[in-house]
């Protein structure tokens, strides 16, 4: 099932009846591996007839998969899941019409779809879970606290974090593609017209485009990422007039491929980075004969030390291996630079000292002890705090030649793409006040959590007891 191919011609057969089973089929997928059909029904708002036609026409078109034990039930096929993103990415008109396939990878497909606009992207639809790749689990921290998930939910977890690393790179003018829109584990992205550098013969400046590459390397870690995976097969050559196994003379060099990414404060960061770019100056000496001696090898540590602006994406798309200690103080140091009076709290219901609950206490104590650390973490972050603000002017641009019609941006359509994408844009002063409001609720939960565990452990305790008494005396 994981290696079935895309096949969208279906997509304009089913009917809404159809879609809403598909999607309660999906809800119910959160908490059953396999979806009973009368839960179908509930969810879906339809009678056990209505369910059974429309299961019967999905089943037909391998969009779900039938389990008759330990109960009747169903549950997704990956091409279920691509209907399913690919129906809400048409209706936003993203996506008119899927084309030609531009590449298959262990951990994703990639083909050409054109827009309500007439123009051409690039569709990525994570797969996660190939025999190729069935090791993901342990090498990526996708799951964080749960110990086990689906491999439809995996993949959702990997589009997002390629969206939210793609977003944040394109604003500060990376070489990657631009984002254009994202749902479930589907990713839209500008169509980059060239080829991988894996299919270049001849590349003309080759030492020229090493040192550019390894420079590349030097900022993404100036910037608080690690790429990971940077080799021939994630770096294109675009150029207009390019066909594989000919000459390139007027040449650009893009990035792609983001899942992977690491922060640098990860504990095998320095081994990824040195990875990356012994990859990268073996490939070129190689290939295309560029000479060792005349090749400026960068270390890692000389990297992290040169003075420069910090600019900690790794804490802004939350990278695997950023702490989330330093992020709670660099989003306190932000607020003290930021003239954090000023933030406005409207949306808070004011309360007075007596309504303060113990989960609040328990975490304004959190950032009162990261206010309370040393003077020099504000020094540290001035430069991250000025980044910021020309984050928010460059934002801003981007709106302005959106409205002009120059360039097309995704605007979230509901509360959850909201909340998504607020992970990808700048730490201005209403969004550090909204991760401020996380953190508490966040505390309020464990708060609460916390009691109830106590409450069932009396409840368990008191049963105990009560079993154990003889009711006869």
């Amino acid at each position: 099932e994981r290696n079935m191919k895309l096949d969208a011609s279906a997509l304009r057969y089913i009917h809404d009846s159809e879609w809403r089973v598909l999607t309660a089929i999906e809800m119910g997928m959160k908490n059953h591996e396999i979806v009973p059909t009368k839960l179908v029904s509930t969810l879906a708002g339809l009678k056990l007839g209505g369910v059974g036609k429309g299961i019967g026409e999905l089943h037909r078109y391998k969009l779900l998969h039938h389990e008759s034990q330990p109960y009747d039930g169903y549950r997704l096929t990956p091409l279920g899941y691509d209907f399913l993103a690919l129906r809400a990415l048409s209706r936003r008109g993203r996506v008119l019409r899927v084309g030609k396939s531009l590449g298959v990878g262990k951990e994703a497909d990639v083909y050409e779809v054109e827009g309500d606009d007439g123009k051409l992207y690039a569709m990525k639809i994570h797969r996660l879970g190939r025999t190729s790749f069935r090791a993901v689990k342990n090498k990526r921290d996708y799951l964080k606290h749960r110990k086990s998930a689906s491999w439809i939910y995996m993949s959702r977890l990997a589009a997002f974090r390629e969206w939210t690393h793609l977003r944040a790179l394109h604003r500060h003018e990376f070489p990657v593609p631009f984002p254009v829109d994202w749902n479930r584990h589907v990713v839209i992205m500008g169509l980059i017209p060239g080829i991988p550098l894996s299919q270049v013969r001849d590349l003309s400046f080759s030492t020229q485009a090493c040192a550019e590459m390894l420079q590349l390397c030097c900022r993404l870690a100036q910037h608080g990422l690690v790429h990971g995976d940077l080799n021939e097969f994630n770096i294109l050559v675009s150029d207009e007039a390019i066909e594989p196994g000919e000459e390139v003379r007027d040449y650009r060099l893009w990035m792609i491929d983001f899942p992977q990414m690491i922060s640098v404060s990860h504990e095998n960061a320095e081994e990824t980075f040195d990875r990356d770019v012994s990859g990268i100056v073996k490939y070129f000496v190689n290939r295309f004969s560029v000479p060792e001696e005349d090749i400026e090898i960068p270390a890692f540590n000389r990297v992290m030390s040169e003075d420069g602006a910090l600019v900690a994406l790794d804490v802004e798309v939350e990278a695997s291996g950023y702490s989330k200690q330093d992020g709670v103080r660099l989003r306190s140091a932000l607020l003290r630079g930021s003239d954090s009076h000023d933030i406005d709290r409207d949306d808070e219901e004011p309360k007075s000292c007596g309504d303060s609950t113990e989960e609040e206490t328990e975490g304004d104590g959190e950032l009162d002890e990261a206010n309370s650390s040393d003077s020099s973490l504000v020094a540290e972050c001035k430069p991250f705090i000025l980044e910021c603000e020309e984050g928010k002017e460059h934002d801003r641009q981007i709106q302005d030649e959106h409205d002009d019609g120059d360039i097309e941006t995704h605007r979230p359509t509901s509360v959850h793409e909201q909340g998504n994408a607020s992970h990808t844009r700048g730490f201005d002063r209403s969004h550090v006040a909204l991760l401020v409001k996380r953190e508490r609720q966040k505390a309020e939960r464990k708060a609460i959590s916390r009691r109830n565990v106590t409450k069932d452990k009396q409840k368990q305790s008191m049963k105990a007891e009560l079993s154990g008494s003889s009711f006869w005396g």
